[in-house]
């Protein structure tokens, strides 16, 4: 309970700062509003309408100097530990130099990249670090180290988002769920599915089940079997 609660904290406190009031104003905070899609189901909220990043806690450091960068997701490991990986910034190391982290460029271009003769496919670059202390407000961030890899895999929103969809199916053919209209409601409340997508089912059929299907086969052909379509899959298809 004293990990969850910790690990709560830190990552509200990281995020959203004015949660956490301090007497000292470092600097005008920014306003990232509530902008949902047109074509959202349900309605706009009136009391979350944004969220203020105040920037007043971005002091974490070692006595090397600060970490400055972003897209933390910490998380326990079995060390009794708290490590995250980062990213778009620099994170100390130990030993007082400083590894640094790029997701690469904002108008990155596969083909222009790929095809321009003399140039290199630009790189991403992921950092993972440890986070010492008791204290959610004074973290000791340090770095692991950082790997780097193509910033635009060409399938990486289908394995994250189809691996999905295919757990749905199962859970939908083994009877953990008894019809697809609960399910996608469960998902979408439950884990935040896209509320626009419809849930995991209503997606697979808006974009085909035999399209999603055969994506599946060609993850599962690349990435391992993890991908290989559910069986259940045909309940949805009608196929035998």
């Amino acid at each position: 309970m004293l990990k969850c609660t910790l690990l709560f904290v830190f990552q509200v406190s990281f995020c959203m700062s004015t949660l956490f009031a301090q007497q000292e104003k470092l600097s005008e905070p920014w306003i990232w509003t509530s902008e949902p899609p047109e074509d959202c189901p349900f309605e706009r909220s009136t009391e979350i309408v944004g969220v203020a990043l105040t920037k007043n806690y971005r002091h974490y450091e070692l006595k090397s100097g600060g970490s400055i960068a972003d897209t933390w997701y910490p998380t326990w490991a079995a060390n009794d530990t708290l490590y995250s990986p980062w990213t778009d910034g620099r994170c100390p190391r130990l030993d007082g130099s400083y590894d640094q982290s790029q997701s690469g460029h904002i108008a990155y271009n596969k083909e222009i990249v790929y095809n321009s003769s003399g140039k290199l496919p630009l790189q991403a670059t992921t950092g993972q670090a440890a986070m010492v202390g008791d204290n959610p407000l004074d973290m000791h961030i340090y770095s692991l180290g950082t790997y780097s890899g193509d910033p635009a895999p060409a399938d990486a929103q289908d394995r994250l988002v189809l691996s999905m969809v295919n757990e749905a199916v199962a859970c939908l053919a083994d009877g953990v769920v008894s019809d697809a209209d609960l399910l996608d409601a469960g998902v979408i409340f439950g884990t935040g599915f896209a509320p626009f997508r419809g849930g995991p089912i209503n997606y697979a059929r808006e974009r085909g089940l035999g399209e999603v299907i055969t994506k599946l086969r060609a993850l599962s052909a690349g990435h391992g079997h993890r991908f290989e379509p559910h069986s259940g899959w045909s309940d949805l298809t009608g196929d035998d």
